[in-house]
């Protein structure tokens, strides 16, 4: 019976000192501003401790899980969770370091018996040969320091490395709706109550002749078509075929961009670098030999000179089109292929032997006189040539 009653006794000892022991709180705490503040005022709401922060915002009060604090004039309040013990805290504030042993020239000397180095410098740099080190020929120069510190400077390694990257890209345009026009009425109108023919050099600008399908082709000499006059169609021939006016067309373009880099380098440090990018783009448009081609051209080259960095730079970049659309160009000729009666050819020819225009009508255009040229690309813009370069 002594020793039950003695085991309870230390379990009463040890709970009530458990009870007893003291929990609290830290944390930083902040102003209305968001900032710390010094002797700002913290209050347990259950106990009704209160202790003030320091300068950088930080105070420990005694607390216990659940507890209410509030601050700032009861305008900011927090739920107490995760209290510690006080020592646990000021432990988890003050930065702890591990003692560095303090080397000792003499101590060694007295505790370590000297062996035999075949690697050793000595007093002598004669004594140093090719044979040392299979790393002796990296060596450039070797200097003692301070006690048994030497300071060792290694020939740099020079190397050349090439990079670059090559990009290709395709553009296929094709027409999507286009306007519908007739096909079946030639260039002609009524005349003495028949429909009548009626050919370029009339300057007829109206499609209100006869059904194609009841004409044909004489083949004789005629200035404005190959295949010569209409002519009422007889069983000897066939009858004559519309032409195709159409200026859209399936078109294709392409963008290509070529990237070059060569370095000298000296221990993972660039001493030379050369860029090169080259790129060319053709935009083709929806007009058949109608297009716009971009050239670019970049340099940059760095270099290190002792110790000053040498940059400089070289851009390059032109513009060139067979035709621009300013004046209206590509609308006008896109309008005259819709207006050609089905009866002319704008493809034969776009002159006439005089060196006229050949056109349906004096008082219309041939879309391809429009597009012709004597150069090969009517426009160019500024060339743009820039060159920079800094020392620093």
């Amino acid at each position: 019976m002594k020793k039950i009653y003695i085991l309870l006794l230390f379990f009463v000892i040890q709970f009530y000192f458990a009870q007893n022991s003291q929990l609290y709180y830290s944390g930083k705490f902040f102003n209305e501003n968001k900032k710390p503040q010094n002797f700002l005022k913290v209050l347990n709401k259950n106990s009704g401790v209160y202790e003030l922060t320091d300068e950088k915002g930080f105070a420990i009060l005694a607390a216990k899980n659940y507890d209410t604090l509030v601050w700032n004039n009861g305008k900011n309040t927090q739920v107490v969770s995760r209290v510690r013990e006080l020592k646990s805290i000021l432990e988890s504030e003050i930065k702890s370091e591990d003692v560095k042993s303090i080397y000792s020239r003499d101590y060694d000397s007295l505790t370590i018996f000297e062996e035999k180095d075949q690697f050793s410098i000595g007093e002598n740099y004669d004594s140093i040969t090719k044979k040392s080190d299979r790393y002796f020929s990296s060596v450039r120069k070797l200097k003692l320091q301070k006690d048994s510190f030497y300071k060792i400077k290694t020939q740099p390694k020079k190397y050349l490395t090439f990079n670059g990257s090559f990009s290709t890209s395709v553009d296929v345009k094709s027409k999507n709706q286009i306007p519908k026009t007739q096909n079946r009425y030639v260039q002609g109108r009524s005349q003495n109550g028949s429909l009548v023919w009626r050919g370029s050099e009339t300057d007829e600008m109206f499609s209100f002749g006869p059904d194609i399908s009841t004409l044909e082709f004489d083949n004789q000499a005629y200035e404005y078509d190959q295949n010569g006059r209409l002519v009422n169609f007889s069983n000897g021939l066939s009858s004559a075929k519309i032409y195709d006016n159409n200026l859209l067309k399936t078109t294709v373009g392409y963008s290509n961009h070529l990237t070059i880099n060569a370095a000298i380098k000296r221990d993972y440090t660039d001493q030379f670098r050369l860029s090169l990018d080259f790129g060319q783009e053709k935009d083709q448009m929806y007009f058949i030999d109608q297009f716009d081609i971009g050239n670019v051209f970049k340099a940059k080259i760095y270099s290190k000179i002792l110790k000053f960095d040498v940059n400089a730079g070289f851009n390059y970049e032109e513009n060139k089109a067979t035709n621009t659309n300013r004046i209206g160009l590509f609308n006008r000729a896109y309008q005259n292929s819709l207006l050609t009666p089905i009866s002319f050819s704008n493809d034969q020819n776009a002159y006439l032997q005089n060196g006229l225009q050949r056109s349906y009508s004096r008082y219309a255009d041939n879309p391809k006189f429009l597009f012709d040229q004597n150069q090969k690309y009517n426009y160019y813009d500024n060339r743009r040539l820039n060159c920079k370069g800094f020392i620093s």
